[in-house]
């Protein structure tokens, strides 16, 4: 069973690095989530360990689309995401996108959205 670490400061991508399978950001901009990236890179070769062997999980702070995670996984390493397809969606409100609903159907054009023009073409594994 693989464990994943999580935490962005230097002490948590180290540990993550030394002695995990694998690291779990959170949502961040693309050039914070390139930086904690950047470091965690430079851990795991500190640690003579291989980013290849290493899962990358990280979400971000962008409308996704299949280009957005193309170009993480190419771009930054990243080899998971994580996604709530409504936090970008420009269709809602500030309290929408941060989850102050009545009613969690405000969420599903957000989320068909998601599913008909990323999930349909993005490749999963």
């Amino acid at each position: 069973m693989p464990i994943y670490s999580g935490g962005h400061t230097p002490v948590a991508l180290r540990r993550a690095a030394a002695v995990c399978d694998g690291w779990i950001g959170n949502a961040y901009r693309w050039d914070e989530a390139a930086a904690h990236v950047a470091a965690l890179q430079a851990q795991l070769a500190s640690h003579d360990r291989d980013a290849d062997d290493f899962a990358i999980v990280c979400g971000l702070y962008e409308l996704p689309t299949p280009e957005l995670f193309d170009r993480a996984e190419t771009q930054l390493g990243i080899t998971d995401t994580l996604c709530l397809p409504w936090v970008m969606d420009p269709n809602l409100t500030d309290d929408q996108r941060n989850g102050i609903v009545d009613d969690v159907e405000v969420y599903r054009p957000s989320v068909e959205r998601f599913a008909t023009e990323v999930l349909s073409r993005c490749q999963t594994s």
